[in-house]
């Protein structure tokens, strides 16, 4: 927390030597949530991209009695936490979701997300599929905005 404040305020320093006498500077107060994993899988039964940030065990519940997990998910305190959860219809399988950070900008939570997709001419498993990823963090309120970016996953042969 104390770096990304020394860092803006650096930034605002060096903007205002450079800023013309009518620009305005705006500087966002920005804190990164640390966030862990409760569960990830290759298969979830939703149709449509999911980003949702659920407060309850019965938002919880609901979502993932739809999730295959390979191992079971880890426990979730909502008196302080949240679980934030990224699914994403894909057409076959060799794909893969991630969050990469979780941000709280005034009312606004920011999830970043990769949705990792499969090199040309890998071998895939045939048929759709929707990677999904749920982690929790603290305790966060705000108006949730999903950000995803792209990137290849390279062919491996195990």
């Amino acid at each position: 927390m104390t770096k990304v404040v020394v860092v803006g305020l650096v930034l605002l320093v060096l903007a205002a030597g450079c800023r013309r006498d009518d620009a305005e500077v705006i500087v966002e107060d920005v804190e990164l949530l640390p966030f862990e994993n409760v569960g990830v899988g290759p298969n979830a039964r939703l149709s449509d991209t999911t980003g949702v940030v659920l407060y309850t065990p019965e938002a919880w519940e609901a979502y993932r009695t739809r999730l295959h997990a390979a191992g079971p998910f880890k426990p979730v305190d909502f008196t302080q936490e949240m679980i934030v959860l990224v699914a994403v219809p894909v057409p076959s399988g060799g794909y893969g979701v991630e969050v990469e950070a979780i941000e709280k900008k005034e009312d606004v939570i920011e999830v970043h997300y990769v949705l990792y997709t499969p090199e040309r001419g890998c071998i895939t498993v045939e048929g759709p599929a929707v990677p999904y990823q749920a982690v929790k963090a603290r305790r966060a309120t705000g108006e949730a905005r999903f950000i995803h970016r792209r990137e290849p996953l390279p062919c491996t042969v195990g």
